[in-house]
């Protein structure tokens, strides 16, 4: 349906009090002019997103003007009252931003867009955006002036085609030689004046000799060591050595955001997050994957980012897409979910083109042996190729000799250190208990609980009382046993 204004996204809205001033009536040949009293009318307007249109064009408008511009906000009105008398029952004390600031924070720009006005001659540069916190699906066309300068410089590096002497082929340079590895005696200086520690350096060149030997391996150092930092300085290292990539970067969901933040802080790597809806990946794989020529082409003999970072979830979902990609480098946070020989992830894994893994886990290997044989043999699949072999020699790691042996096996392919071992600069813990009391608002809300008040609770919403008593009977459980 065509509409004048565009289309109604999403309402919020508040009552705003305007002052009306009637004009000042002008009386014929009299030197005195009469005014009358100001009113005072209060007009409830409305906080619109357009469909479309970024958060920067939201703004507010009254009822009647939405109507002359979209017939169907009718609904959209409705459905803003009934979620607003809801939400205003039990949590009319919290004040909330009518929506989340990062919505108008530039994340990275995708394309851009040129158009010169035949008359005047006048060019008008517009660029498609990417915001924080929104995924790909809801980028936006953007005037260069509402656009952040150094996210259009980064776009404008990031889109520099590399000349052919420097790109890297299709099929992948080819890796140092062994003899090319070289230790490096102290900490290179990272993006911000980032600097390993001594241990995390000790982490780096391991990680980095195992690779020159192309032996895939385990970092399996304890929880707060930094895992993170040395694979991502790791990854830089081999950048540095001339291979632009790609990487691969395989984690749990909740750590995505903390890898693309540490990518950030500590390198110059173009880091992606391959993640969302289709619409999102299909778009990303469009403005992210591959270079353009001058005539939007895209040129496939060589890969735009650095490094990829995705979740088990999207390996198992599009293994068929990141299989084309020739992985020069995988990393996998959590690695411990491969202990499962027969799971969905590994079955995608196998699919895709890794010429290097690395697995992180903080968790030490349990006795099961079955597990482990599972880990091993995703790393060297050659190597490990029989798991009955396998669990004969090391079944029930039973004698000293079963030890020992797997131990040697171990040693070549696994790092592990423990907080007491490497960090001595580290204070012993300290726990603080600091108590808050409870605003009066929270008290009576509180006491409601307590009392299972419905009525003041709902505050007369019949239906919203059917669905609070479970959740106020929960709490008064958990109340119960504070």
């Amino acid at each position: 349906m065509e509409v004048d204004a565009p289309a109604v996204e999403d309402v919020a809205g508040e009552v705003k009090t305007k002052e009306e001033v009637k004009e000042e009536e002008k009386v014929e040949e009299k030197p005195k002019k009469i005014k009358k009293p100001a009113r005072t009318i209060e007009v409830e307007e409305y906080y619109v997103k357009y469909k479309n249109f970024s958060y920067l064009h939201c703004e507010w408008r009254t009822e009647e003007e939405l109507l002359r511009g979209d017939k169907r906000v009718t609904q959209k009105l409705k459905r803003f009252h009934q979620k607003r008398a809801q939400a205003a029952n039990m949590f009319e004390f919290l004040e909330e931003d009518l929506f989340n600031p990062d919505y108008v924070e530039v994340d990275r720009v995708l394309d851009k867009a040129e158009h010169t006005e035949g008359a005047t001659g006048k060019v008008t540069r517009n660029f498609l955006v990417k915001w924080k916190a929104l995924p790909y699906e809801d980028a936006t066309w953007e005037l260069e002036e509402d656009v952040d300068p150094n996210k259009i410089k980064l776009y404008e590096e990031v889109n520099r085609i590399p000349p052919v002497k420097e790109r890297d082929p299709f099929k992948g340079r080819k890796k140092p030689k062994a003899s090319d590895w070289k230790k490096l005696e102290e900490s290179p200086v990272y993006l911000n004046g980032n600097t390993l520690r001594e241990y995390q350096l000790e982490g780096l060149n391991w990680l980095s000799f195992s690779w020159f030997n192309g032996r895939n391996c385990i970092l399996a150092d304890e929880m707060g060591l930094g895992k993170t930092i040395q694979s991502l300085t790791f990854i830089d290292s081999v950048h540095r050595v001339g291979i632009r990539g790609p990487f691969l970067v395989i984690a749990p969901l909740s750590t995505i955001p903390n890898w693309q933040r540490e990518f950030e802080t500590w390198t110059n790597l173009n880091v992606i997050v391959y993640h969302g809806s289709n619409a999102s990946r299909t778009m990303l794989q469009e403005y992210e994957f591959f270079f353009k020529d001058s005539k939007g082409n895209m040129m496939k003999d060589i890969y735009k980012f650095n490094v990829l970072i995705t979740t088990f979830e999207m390996i198992i979902t599009d293994c068929m897409e990141l299989r084309e990609v020739p992985w020069r480098l995988c990393v996998i946070d959590e690695a411990h979910r491969l202990k499962n020989k027969n799971c969905k992830l590994l079955e995608g894994l196998r699919l895709l083109q890794l010429e290097h893994r690395v697995l992180l886990s903080g968790t030490p290997l349990q006795n099961n042996i079955s597990e482990l044989y599972s880990l091993l043999n995703f790393l060297e699949p050659t190597q490990f190729q029989s798991s009955e072999e396998f669990i004969r020699d090391f079944g029930d790691l039973k004698s000293d000799e079963q030890v020992t042996k797997l131990q040697a096996l171990l040693k070549p392919m696994m790092l592990r250190r423990l907080k007491e071992d490497v960090e001595k600069s580290l204070a012993p813990k300290e726990e603080t208990i600091v108590e808050v009391e409870l605003t009066n608002m929270q008290k009576k809300y509180y006491r409601g609980i307590l009392e299972r008040n419905f009525s003041f609770l709902t505050k007369g919403n019949k239906t919203l009382r059917k669905h609070i008593f479970p959740f106020v009977s929960l709490l008064i459980i958990f109340i119960s046993f504070d």
